[in-house]
């Protein structure tokens, strides 16, 4: 193939993207070698690209990044040699003396809340996730497709809107959202909401 014919093959594109197969890659990772034409060609698709993801790009929800911290925190303690636990599961029949182990366990309690949103995950099990949250603030509106999101209010107060419907959620309150409908939370205390917070997955 003369470089007219790369050019047009769609080769480059592909080479750009990282889906040409093994062959392929080496020929036209050759040809870009030996011509500083076709060098120039791929900057320009690279740069294209670019533009086109940032012009594209979706905000992550503001969930993603505390709890992501929290997996990379909740990681680096099993490493360290915590011990996997298995809290029992939340209902409207839950007590915070059930939770008492962790809600009072220095390691749970460390995280300064400084973010409008952090949590420290105790536990997470094929069928659940249990984690302490902090609110400074609230969360925003989310909709669960497949996982019973469930709430234990340990300190602070809190107003859940669920679709409609306000719930005001203090100490010792507890509250299940519903799948399929859109709920957030907004705190309403001076103190951060601290909620013990458990995601059960159903199939």
């Amino acid at each position: 193939m003369n470089l007219e014919e790369i050019k047009q093959s769609g080769l480059l594109e592909l080479y750009v993207l990282g889906e040409l197969g093994e062959e392929q890659d080496s020929f036209v990772s050759k040809a870009i070698g030996n011509s500083p034409e076709l060098k120039q060609v791929v900057s320009h698709i690279q740069m294209s690209l670019e533009v086109d993801a940032f012009a594209h790009e979706v905000a992550p929800h503001k969930t993603v990044k505390p709890f992501l911290m929290a997996t990379l925190d909740y990681i680096d303690r099993l490493s360290a040699g915590e011990q996997v636990d298995s809290p029992p599961i939340l209902t409207e029949k839950s007590s915070l003396e059930e939770y008492k182990k962790w809600l009072d366990n220095p390691k749970m309690n460390s995280l300064e809340p400084t973010e409008n949103i952090s949590a420290r995950i105790i536990a997470h099990e094929p069928s659940k996730i249990t984690a302490i949250v902090w609110l400074r603030e609230s969360a925003p509106t989310e909709v669960h497709e497949d996982e019973l999101e469930r709430f234990l209010i340990a300190e602070g107060r809190c107003m859940i809107t669920i679709g409609e419907e306000g719930h005001y959620l203090g100490p010792g309150d507890y509250m299940e959202m519903p799948l399929h409908v859109a709920h957030h939370v907004k705190v309403i205390s001076e103190v951060p909401c601290k909620i013990l917070l458990q995601r059960v997955f159903v199939s």
